[in-house]
């Protein structure tokens, strides 16, 4: 009879195990970040560029606000289209052309690039895991 009740206690920790992994990933997938594989279902990736040097420097001393865009450290947006990818620089290095000061409109959807950079493209524009998340796809007749 004990190892009755120890079968069962192992098959309800397996799947209340699998339910957590589960629940943890669909909170994960809920971003609208890049991905591990370097997709994103953002319009553009943005990078903070120090205009005295043009490189990418750190974040937090970033500011949208302010005129003087010439001499104040300033996000600067890249747009990602489908079928392409974009290159965000690391924290230290030259940011490339391509990258305009415009702040991208509130309907789009914007990512900041990792500290170290990467490449980033658009994804099928659909989210990437979580619960309800699906492909949009069609009958093969």
């Amino acid at each position: 009879m004990h190892a009755r009740g120890r079968g069962r206690r192992v098959v309800v920790s397996a799947v209340t195990a699998a339910a957590a992994a589960l629940w943890i990933g669909g909170m994960h997938g809920c971003a609208p970040e890049k991905s591990d594989d370097g997709n994103t279902d953002a319009d553009y990736v943005k990078v903070c560029k120090d205009p005295a040097t043009g490189q990418r420097i750190e974040d937090e001393k970033c500011s949208d606000s302010g005129s003087d865009r010439s001499r104040r450290p300033h996000w600067v947006y890249a747009p990602i289209s489908r079928g392409s990818s974009v290159r965000a620089p690391g924290v230290g290095e030259a940011v490339p052309s391509g990258y305009d000061g415009s702040k991208p409109s509130s309907s789009r959807k914007v990512t900041t690039s990792k500290r170290s950079g990467g490449s980033y493209s658009r994804g099928s524009g659909t989210s990437h895991g979580g619960f309800g998340s699906g492909s949009k796809g069609g009958s093969g007749s």
